[in-house]
């Protein structure tokens, strides 16, 4: 409803939670721009090629180290911005910006789901509502614990990382992924 979305504005807007969440989203686009995509143009031109490479090929423009920062940032920022698609699900679907989904029970409401952590928040992101698809698939709490913690390996040659979100190395499971 029109009020219910008003109200959605004046309450993000009245505690500066746009002007917040838009900063942050900004600055790691911004990053990307200058930063980032030039490392990664070869990988991204692939797409565009007539004739596919195979899968033996490498990115030797980026390093791992070059990413996994901007990886961690930018989880961050989409992490704190959650909110504002949460509560955009939550007026879409249930009518009420405020008005959680039963995941947990220590959350019912929006003010309940800002006071948890980045990590419980994405509980609420299942990829069944509107919004939230969105960031469903791109959002990877391991691997960004993983990152956090050092609790990863990185094979150069083979551009493969393992990572552990035990956030010990060699601890719990291990899941790998390449450059």
């Amino acid at each position: 409803s029109a009020t219910g979305f008003i109200g959605l504005l004046e309450k993000f807007g009245k505690e500066k939670l746009l002007e917040r969440y838009e900063s942050a989203l900004f600055k790691q686009m911004e990053c990307f721009v200058e930063k980032i995509f030039p490392l990664i143009i070869p990988a991204f031109a692939v797409q565009f090629y007539q004739h596919p490479l195979g899968d033996n090929k490498g990115l030797t423009t980026a390093r791992f180290e070059d990413l996994k920062h901007y990886y961690a940032d930018t989880y961050e920022a989409l992490g704190d911005s959650l909110a504002l698609v949460v509560a955009f699900d939550n007026l879409g679907v249930r009518g009420d910006y405020r008005s959680m989904r039963s995941v947990r029970g220590d959350v019912r409401t929006l003010e309940d789901f800002l006071a948890k952590t980045k990590g419980d928040r994405l509980q609420f992101l299942d990829g069944n509502e509107p919004f939230g698809e969105i960031l469903f698939a791109h959002l990877d709490n391991k691997l960004r614990n993983a990152i956090a913690h050092n609790s990863y390996s990185y094979e150069q040659v083979r551009q493969e990382i393992t990572y552990f979100p035990s956030g010990k190395l060699g601890q719990g499971n291990q899941f790998c992924l390449s450059l």
